[in-house]
């Protein structure tokens, strides 16, 4: 080979970029073992798991029939779709130290040349904060679930002489007792009637707007008499949702302005879609129980600082 052909080559080979060298991205997959486990659980799985994953710049695995995805459209170029776990089955699984509502930081310092099974719960917003924004955009109802919640507040707007829904505020109370209620022993606190009377002139009190109160409750028999019918919440206007299907009270009470919480993650994540005034019952657990040491000191890896508890 000659001098000129070897200066030849050289000058393809500096005209010619190199490859770049991709990273593969590694996965997380929450692990949504809780069979009785409900919308909110699922949901706090999910969006911690994607928080954890977009902070260490990583792909969350999810499979089609996660209970969410009967609610949300759920899309995002960091979100692969399985038929089944078995991608997961060889993951390494960490499991949270301190509970299933106190933040465990190790979980957002993982080594993300590997893959990750996540257990348990991961109920605090530690998990995606800094990353709401992008969880909001891929939380996105179905369209059938929104229609209708958008229709059900429509014609309670209109029966309350209202014409349009800028006309009033629309209030989302979850009244929550059924299955706190029997779990007692646990830890459980249920909020009283002189929490959701308090919540509900606290709520007025802000707002010098019509305030329509919206709720959904899985014990209808406790609310109707005890807010419904109370004596001193004569005055305020107040519909109790007749639906029983969870999925619908969930899109109708997560798109209303506000929303008043009792206890547990159904309620939590209303509050935190809707994006308004969030109140929430202070002390969800009782002290030295089994519950109770699943939250921090003062519950605060579990509700959002600039929401305000009344006990």
């Amino acid at each position: 080979m000659t001098d000129e052909n070897v200066l030849s080559e050289n000058r393809i080979h500096m005209l010619i970029p190199k490859p770049k060298k991709f990273r593969i991205k590694h996965k997380i997959c929450p692990m949504f073992e809780c069979e009785t486990c409900g919308i909110g659980n699922a949901i706090f799985q999910f969006a911690s798991a994607f928080g954890i994953a977009l902070h260490l710049n990583m792909t969350l695995v999810i499979t089609e029939n996660e209970l969410f995805n009967n609610i949300f459209y759920i899309k995002d170029k960091n979100i692969q779709r399985y038929k089944n776990r078995e991608i997961c089955d060889k993951m390494s699984v960490i499991t949270e130290n301190f509970g299933c509502c106190a933040y465990d930081s190790k979980f957002r310092n993982l080594n993300s040349s590997r893959d990750y099974r996540l257990r348990h719960y991961l109920h605090s917003w530690k998990y995606f904060h800094g990353y709401e924004d992008r969880i909001r955009k891929v939380l996105v109802f179905k369209r059938h679930l929104l229609t209708f919640s958008e229709n059900v507040i429509k014609n309670l707007i209109s029966k309350h002489g209202f014409h349009s829904r800028s006309d009033a505020i629309t209030v989302g109370i979850h009244v929550r007792r059924g299955d706190m209620v029997k779990k007692f022993q646990r830890g459980y606190n249920v909020p009283t009637k002189n929490y959701f009377a308090n919540a509900i002139r606290y709520m007025s009190s802000k707002f010098n707007k019509t305030i329509l109160f919206i709720i959904a409750s899985n014990d209808k028999e406790w609310t109707l008499k005890n807010v419904i019918s109370n004596k001193d919440l004569k005055n305020y206007k107040i519909e109790l949702l007749t639906n029983d299907k969870p999925e619908v009270d969930f899109t109708i009470l997560s798109n209303c302005n506000h929303v008043i919480t009792s206890v547990g993650t159904f309620g939590w994540w209303m509050g935190w879609i809707a994006n308004g005034l969030t109140i929430y019952y202070k002390w969800p657990a009782r002290p030295n129980t089994f519950l109770g040491s699943q939250y921090n000191k003062n519950f605060t890896d579990f509700f959002y600082p600039d929401w305000v508890g009344i006990p």
